[in-house]
């Protein structure tokens, strides 16, 4: 049996036993190009590479307070609607309120709020309904505790990052299955800063390395300075630093005006 023929029968086993789309030829992949969500800022877009959120990955949106995470989740949010996609909003911070969304131009159509108590019952629910929704964005990740965590409130116990360990198993089904409904998630993930650091940089994102290394595109949100008009505070500027980006070249960055009560320009 020469290789063609090898080829052929194996192409044709392996459809047959694992899927249609177990093995596929390099024209029909390249042909399957992943539909692309602006993200309502020109100058992020163009960072990106690709205009925007490209479909079927994970997004990670990290950095510290006040930094425009959830004023740039919320207008990617807004890109969705305009689509007429379903999306699911975990509001872990329970922070969330109609006033803000609207101030980012998000409505009440086709969004769902998603209200768990533990991490374990959250990722539950979110595995039930990724099939479902076109976009899952978690606000924030580090505010959902685990059920450990839960049950011993208020007592100090030197143990070992549950959270990280519950996070590995799950980020990698959760991948395959966005991959295989064509949905997205944004994860927003807060910073800490480690204590006695002497040299590099000093901040860490929570919920340990997995999320990083499953997520397509990470974005690190950074406070600039304060927008002022006639000496009056009317926003702040932040600038998103595209660290990891597996659809286009990494490394680059977008300033971003956030203006209060007006949202992101």
């Amino acid at each position: 049996m020469n290789r063609s023929n090898a080829l052929l029968t194996m192409e044709l086993y392996a459809n047959k036993n694992y899927g249609d789309s177990a093995i596929i030829k390099g024209d029909v992949f390249a042909s399957r190009r992943k539909e692309v969500y602006p993200t309502g800022l020109k100058q992020l877009d163009a960072a990106l590479g690709v205009g925007g959120i490209p479909a079927g990955n994970i997004i990670e949106i990290h950095g510290l307070e006040s930094t425009g995470k959830t004023a740039l989740a919320l207008h990617i949010v807004k890109s969705f609607q305009k689509r007429n996609k379903k999306i699911l909003y975990v509001d872990a911070d329970r922070a969330l309120c109609v006033e803000y969304m609207a101030m980012c131009g998000v409505t009440k159509r086709n969004i769902y709020m998603l209200n768990m108590d533990t991490l374990e019952d959250a990722f539950q629910a979110i595995r039930t309904l990724i099939p479902v929704f076109d976009l899952i964005v978690i606000d924030t990740l580090s505010a959902i505790p685990t059920f450990e965590e839960m049950a011993t409130a208020g007592q100090y116990l030197e143990v070992e990052n549950k959270t990280a360990k519950l996070l590995s198993n799950e980020w990698a089904y959760i991948k395959h299955e966005l991959v295989r409904n064509n949905s997205t998630m944004i994860v927003i993930n807060q910073m800490r800063e480690k204590i006695g650091v002497l040299w590099g940089d000093p901040l860490f994102a929570l919920g340990g390395r997995a999320l990083r290394a499953y997520s397509a595109i990470s974005i690190c949100m950074r406070f600039m300075g304060a927008e002022k008009r006639h000496g009056d505070i009317i926003g702040h500027n932040v600038r998103a630093d595209i660290e990891k980006n597996k659809c286009a070249a990494p490394y680059r960055s977008a300033e971003i005006t956030i203006l209060y009560g007006k949202g992101m320009i």
